[in-house]
C-alpha cells in the first residue's frame, strides 16, 4: 500500500494500474495541503454552526481517498457497506455498486443536504494524467460555489448551500420512501420531507428534437438502444433543447453505456458508465440566458442504451429558500455540533423534536440525553435520525458509534490472548520440569 497500490477498473477486460511510491506520495502531499487550506476556509466562513462539514473532490484516485487522506467525505468502498444506504444514494443520482458509493453523480441539492462544505477541483489535466487521477464530472462548483483559493494545482470552493451534518427535521422524514427512478424528483421529495414545505429546486427540460447519425434504434422491451452501424466514422446521438442555468443530465440505463458528451460542439463530460447499474447524474454546464443547445452523445463502444433520459436545470433561488428554511430551524433550536469526523463520539446541543443527520444509518449508533438513551431511526432509507425532547430547554445529546460485534470480538480476543498466555506458561513449566529431572 505504501510502495505501490493497485486500482482495479473493470471495463470488458480487467485493467490493473500500479502507482509508484513517488506518485502516491505526491498525491498525498498535494491533497494534504489543499485539505489543510480548506479547513481554514470553513473556520473563516462566518457560519455559526461549524465542524463536521464534508469535503469532496471533482477527481479521485480510488474510492477510499478519504481514508488515506483523513478527510470526511462521501466516496467509500467497503464490503460491509450497508446495501440499503447504497440503494438510497443510487436513487439520489450517485454512481454506486454493490460495495461502493461515489461522489460521481452529486448535485448542489445533495451537497447541501449531505453537508458537503468544500469541494477540491484540480485545474491541471497534465497533473491529473501524471498521477492517473480520474475526473468524476462534478464541475459545477466552478460556476455555482464560491472560489476560496488554491493550493498549487488544486482549487478550493466553498459551498454556500452547505447544511450542518445534524439539523432539525419534520416527522415526514420518518415515513419518507423513495421509489422514483428520477433522481431529481427524489431529491425534491427528500427536501420536502425534511422541511415540511414543498420545494421544486429543479425544472425539467424536454428536448425539442432528437436525431441519430450512423446509428440504428431498437426500442424493444421499453429500452432505447442505439447501435453503431458500420458505414460511418462519427456516430452520435443529438438532442436539441433550450436551457437557462445549471444543466444536468441523467441517463437511466441498466447496461454498460460509456459515452462522451458535447454541448454545442464543446466536450463537457465523459460518462464513465463501465459497470452495470452505475448510471449517475452528469453536469453539462451553466448557461446565463435561454440558450439553444445541441447535446451530442458520442458512444465509446458500439451502442448507447437507456430506459429513460432526463434533462433538468437547477433553480438556485428555490434551493436558497429551502436551505434558509432549514438554517432557520437550526437557529431556532440553538443548534451546536462538535466531534463529527474526528472520532466515534458526536455532541449535539439544541432543542427540537426530531434531528436528521447526514450520517449513514448503522445499528451501532447510540444517542443519549444526559445519559438516558433516546430513540433512533433509519430515516430517508439510509440516514440516522434521533428523537429530541422539544420541551423549550437546551439539551446536550451524545452520539456514540460502536461497530457491530465489537464487544463480542473483544471478549473473544481477550479469551484467545489469555489462552495463549496460559498455554505458553504451561509448556514453559513442562520444559523447566524436564530439565530439572
Amino acid at each position: 500500500g505504501i510502495n505501490c497500490s493497485c486500482a482495479f477498473r473493470f471495463n470488458g477486460d480487467t485493467f490493473y494500474g500500479y502507482y509508484k511510491k513517488d506518485s502516491y506520495e505526491t498525491f498525498l502531499s498535494d491533497n494534504a495541503k489543499a485539505l489543510a487550506r480548506s479547513e481554514e476556509i470553513l473556520k473563516n466562513a462566518g457560519d455559526s454552526i461549524t465542524g463536521g462539514f464534508r469535503t469532496e473532490k471533482t477527481y479521485y484516485r480510488y474510492f477510499n481517498d478519504a481514508l488515506s487522506l483523513g478527510y470526511y467525505g462521501l466516496t467509500h468502498y467497503s464490503s460491509l457497506y450497508d446495501r440499503t444506504t447504497i440503494g438510497m444514494l443510487k436513487r439520489l443520482g450517485y454512481a454506486t455498486s454493490s460495495y461502493w458509493a461515489s461522489y460521481m453523480g452529486a448535485s448542489p441539492v445533495t451537497d447541501a443536504l449531505l453537508s458537503v462544505g468544500t469541494v477540491l477541483d484540480c485545474h491541471d489535466p497534465d497533473y491529473m494524467q501524471s498521477l492517473l487521477l480520474k475526473s468524476n464530472g462534478n464541475r459545477y462548483a466552478r460556476n455555482l460555489y464560491r472560489y476560496a483559493g488554491s493550493s498549487d494545482v488544486i482549487d478550493i470552493y466553498h459551498n454556500p448551500y452547505a447544511l450542518p451534518p445534524v439539523y432539525p427535521a419534520k416527522e415526514d422524514i420518518l415515513t419518507y420512501t423513495n421509489d422514483s427512478y428520477d433522481p431529481f424528483q427524489s431529491q425534491s421529495h427528500l427536501l420536502t420531507a425534511i422541511t415540511g414545505t414543498v420545494f421544486h429546486p429543479y425544472t425539467p427540460i424536454s428536448p425539442s428534437a432528437a436525431d441519430m447519425y450512423g446509428m440504428t434504434l431498437d426500442s424493444s422491451d421499453e429500452t432505447f438502444t442505439y447501435t453503431v452501424t458500420a458505414d460511418t466514422d462519427t456516430p452520435h446521438l443529438d438532442f436539441r433543447l433550450t436551457a437557462k442555468g445549471a444543466l444536468f443530465l441523467y441517463p437511466l440505463s441498466l447496461t454498460q453505456t460509456p459515452f462522451t458528451v458535447y454541448v454545442n460542439g464543446q466536450l463537457v463530460a465523459d460518462y464513465q458508465h463501465t459497470q452495470p447499474y452505475t448510471h449517475y447524474i452528469l453536469y453539462l454546464g451553466c448557461y446565463e440566458l435561454d440558450e439553444e443547445l445541441e447535446i451530442r452523445l458520442v458512444p465509446l463502444e458500439n451502442q448507447i442504451s437507456f430506459d429513460a433520459i432526463y434533462f433538468y436545470t437547477l433553480d438556485e433561488a428555490e434551493l436558497s429558500r429551502a436551505v434558509e428554511t432549514i438554517r432557520t430551524s437550526c437557529r431556532n433550536a440553538s443548534l451546536q455540533i462538535s466531534g463529527i469526523g474526528s472520532g466515534n463520539t458526536v455532541t449535539v446541543a439544541g432543542d427540537a423534536g426530531l434531528f436528521f443527520t447526514s450520517i449513514p444509518y448503522e445499528e451501532g449508533w447510540r444517542v443519549t440525553d444526559d445519559g438516558i438513551e433516546v430513540e433512533t431511526y433509519r430515516a430517508a432509507d439510509g440516514f440516522l435520525a434521533f428523537r429530541g425532547a422539544n420541551d423549550g430547554t437546551m439539551h446536550i445529546y451524545t452520539m456514540q458509534y460502536r461497530p457491530r460485534g465489537l464487544r463480542e470480538g473483544t471478549w473473544v480476543s481477550a479469551v484467545g490472548l489469555l489462552s495463549l498466555i496460559c498455554s505458553t506458561l504451561y509448556f514453559e513449566c513442562i520444559g523447566i520440569g524436564k530439565k530439572n529431572r
